[in-house]
């Protein structure tokens, strides 16, 4: 049996690539907050150098401790992921309506499939 593809929904695209996107999003900020969060607690590890870091006293090191670094590392990841992901979804929307301006010009894909029994 053979059958065209004549059109695709575009929407479902856009959620197919927001998904598929968003899931690279996520494993991209997880790797960066990682070392973000490592870069963010080295000098509440290692202390600080006062010749080094002049003016960076105890204020720095108590706001460094508090957690607020750490929550908006956090809330950044997850603005990166779904960022990522409309990003994506929006690429797909776009090929997919692409494809139904191109296959109805010039004939969608065209598959052959077989029955199993």
């Amino acid at each position: 049996m053979k059958y065209e593809i004549s059109k695709v929904s575009a929407f479902s695209l856009f959620k197919v690539g927001f998904i598929f996107y968003f899931i690279i999003g996520l494993l991209i900020a997880l790797v960066w907050g990682f070392v973000f969060g490592i870069i963010l607690s080295s000098p509440v590890l290692t202390g600080f150098d006062e010749e080094i870091f002049p003016g960076f006293g105890d204020e720095f090191l108590r706001f460094m401790t508090s957690g607020v670094p750490i929550a908006f590392l956090i809330i950044g990841m997850i603005f990166f992921s779904f960022f990522y992901g409309f990003i994506g979804g929006f690429i797909f929307l776009i090929a997919g309506l692409l494809y139904n301006i191109i296959s109805g010009a010039l004939g969608g894909v065209k598959v052959e499939l077989n029955e199993i029994q």
